[in-house]
């Protein structure tokens, strides 16, 4: 009776120690499977990284480009200002011209009248 008592504690304490290693075990490959995990999502991070950097490039050769356009738009919009402002100039110097070719008309006339007939 003692001797199966003692055989029955070795078996559990055996059955206890397998079941241990094999937790163990279980719990060593689920932190291996997921150091793997971790690695490929670094991995994965890193790949973005790169594409981020990448995009951050694209960007300020975006904004330098736009800035560009908006200097030259800048520039459009003056020269626009100024061609108005020469157009209005000539505006009133073709006015100032038709008046005195008017004016000289009529002094033409005054000075010589046309003949009666």
């Amino acid at each position: 009776m003692v001797h199966l008592r003692q055989h029955i504690r070795q078996c559990k304490r055996k059955s206890e120690k397998e079941a241990a290693e094999n937790s163990v075990e279980t719990y060593l490959a689920e932190i291996k499977r997921q150091e793997g995990i971790i690695k490929q999502r670094q991995e994965e991070i890193h790949e973005y990284e790169i594409k981020l950097s990448s995009l951050k490039e694209v960007q300020v050769n975006i904004n330098k480009e736009a800035e560009e356009i908006n200097k030259r738009l800048v520039a459009l919009e003056n020269e626009k200002i100024a061609v108005e402002a020469a157009r209005t100039e000539m505006d009133a110097a073709n006015e100032i011209v038709n008046q005195l070719v008017k004016d000289q008309q009529e002094l033409t006339s005054s000075i010589n009248p046309r003949p009666s007939q």
